[in-house]
């Protein structure tokens, strides 16, 4: 049993000499400098200049001179994108409705009401139209007939929700007017995508 333990003992002592034979053996005051120098390396962000520093300031700016909102007409159908005005009374509505189109790409124009919508049309006519037939100041479907009245060719996607029992239907009304999309609440943000792209489709 002694035998055996003082073979382990050799063992062990000569495993200790090999790896200090290896790694060499540095004093306190070595390894104080040698960390020093590893924090005085400049890191690789400090090392890149203002121009080449990636996801910050500089990128969003470079996004935002690529845009779509620089983009002409041509660019923008090659894109595949439009120019979308949307035209919705709540705010809270209008913004996840911004969002939605935004997230596919499209330059959107908000209104807050329906005259609103008709003058932006009337200045800037928008590649597609999407409307909330409950406005604030006008009837959804009136809105849809005087912009056919600015703005024939325009594409409108009409929103409507649930019809009241027994009173008329003013989605089924607006989508008789004539390259009307009608969707009705509630829908999916893809629902609202695919209608803008299926209005877009015929648009030249």
């Amino acid at each position: 049993m002694n035998a055996l333990i003082n073979d382990n003992r050799d063992t062990y002592r000569r495993h200790v000499a090999d790896r200090r034979s290896v790694i060499p053996h540095r004093s306190g005051a070595e390894r104080r400098v040698m960390y020093r120098r590893e924090i005085s390396l400049p890191s690789e962000t400090e090392r890149r200049g203002p121009g080449d520093r990636r996801g910050g300031s500089d990128r969003r700016q470079a996004d935002r001179r690529s845009g779509v909102a620089r983009r002409g007409p041509e660019r923008r159908e090659a894109a595949g994108v439009a120019r979308v005005l949307l035209v919705e009374g709540q705010p809270a509505v209008r913004g996840g409705l911004r969002r939605v189109l935004s997230s596919a790409g499209h330059e959107v124009i908000e209104a807050h009401e329906g005259h609103a919508g008709l003058t932006f049309s009337g200045e800037t006519p928008a590649d597609a139209v999407v409307v909330n037939l409950t406005l604030p100041d006008m009837d959804g479907v009136e809105f849809i007939r005087q912009l056919r009245c600015c703005c024939p060719s325009s594409k409108v996607v009409a929103i409507g929700g649930r019809r009241p029992y027994g009173a008329p239907d003013p989605l089924a009304i607006a989508t008789r007017i004539g390259d009307v999309r009608g969707l009705r609440w509630p829908f999916p943000p893809n629902g609202l995508i695919s209608a803008v792209a299926e209005v877009l489709k015929d648009r030249n």
